[in-house]
């Protein structure tokens, strides 16, 4: 919040010189170089969403000793832990007839 040019005027009675100066050029101050870059035109096409993902959030507790076996063997095998879940269940599903 600014003080207005009251407020301004009564400060700068006491205040030290160039306190208040401009420090922005004025409109007709500013002046165009011939090195002004020109900013990259923007793409305004609209633009294709990504396909919406099938996916379903769950959340299981695991034992701390399968959840340090699950890490390490994702950590050596360079995957992610839920893509090593996933194949995992997906293949126990199989074998049980679903």
């Amino acid at each position: 919040m600014g003080l207005g040019d009251r407020g301004k005027n009564q400060v700068k009675k006491g205040s030290p010189s160039g306190l208040f100066t401009r420090t922005e050029p004025n409109a007709t101050e500013i002046q165009t170089s011939s090195d002004t870059k020109i900013q990259n035109t923007i793409n305004t096409e609209i633009q294709e969403s990504l396909p919406e993902k099938n996916d379903q959030r769950k959340m299981y507790n695991i034992s701390r000793s399968l959840s340090e076996r699950l890490r390490k063997y994702a950590f050596d095998e360079r995957r992610k832990e839920v893509d090593i879940v996933r194949e995992a269940l997906d293949e126990y599903l199989k074998k049980q007839g679903y």
